[in-house]
C-alpha cells in the first residue's frame, strides 16, 4: 500500500486524541538515546526478532533517531514503536509498526502512526509505503483511513514436492 504526503496533516481527530492521551501521562516523538535498547527488546519480544534486527540495523547505518517513533505508557513503558526510511535506506519505506497488544484498540497506534506520516512530510517525502497487510485487519482499516491505496498485490503459491 502507498499514499501520497504532499499536503498531509494529522486529522483533528487525532490531534485531540493525542493530547488525551498525553494528559494521560502518555509521550508520542521520536526515539531517545536511552530508549534505544528498550525499544530493540520490544520489537523482538513482542513481535518478531526481524522487527528488532531492522532497527539494529538503521541505526548501524545512521538512519536518524528521529525516523524511529515511539509510544510511551505513563510508566515510562515502551508501547509501541514505527519507523521509516530503515530498510535499504528508502526513505519513504515505512515500517515496521507495532503496538503493544494491550494497548490496541486504545488509539495508540493511530497516534503513533500519524506521528510518523507527520515527521515524514516535515522530511519533505513526497509518499509512504510498506510492502503487505491483511487489508481486513484493524491496521489494514488504519491505512485505509488514512488515504493508503493497494498499489500491488503478491499471492502466496506452494507446491507438495516428492
Amino acid at each position: 500500500m502507498d499514499a501520497k504526503l504532499i499536503g498531509y496533516q494529522m486529522p483533528a481527530g487525532i490531534k485531540e486524541l493525542r493530547r488525551s492521551k498525553e494528559a494521560e501521562g502518555y509521550f508520542f516523538g521520536a526515539l531517545s538515546p536511552d530508549d534505544l535498547v528498550a525499544v530493540i527488546r520490544f520489537a523482538g519480544t513482542v513481535f518478531y526478532p526481524d522487527w528488532a534486527r531492522a532497527l539494529r540495523e538503521a541505526v548501524y547505518r545512521g538512519v536518524p533517531l528521529s525516523r524511529i517513533r515511539v509510544a510511551r505508557g505513563p510508566d515510562s513503558r515502551i508501547v509501541g514503536f514505527c519507523m521509516y526510511g530503515g530498510y535499504s535506506d528508502i526513505q519513504e519505506r515505512f515500517g515496521p509498526f507495532g503496538v503493544d497488544p494491550n494497548a490496541q484498540g486504545t488509539g495508540i497506534g493511530k497516534i503513533l502512526f500519524h506521528d510518523c506520516l507527520t515527521a515524514m512530510r516535515e522530511e519533505g517525502l513526497h509518499g509512504a509505503f510498506f510492502l503487505w497487510t491483511d487489508e481486513q485487519s484493524s491496521a489494514g482499516h488504519l491505512y485505509k483511513n488514512a488515504g493508503f491505496e493497494v498499489s500491488r498485490r503478491f499471492h502466496v503459491m506452494k507446491k507438495r514436492l516428492g
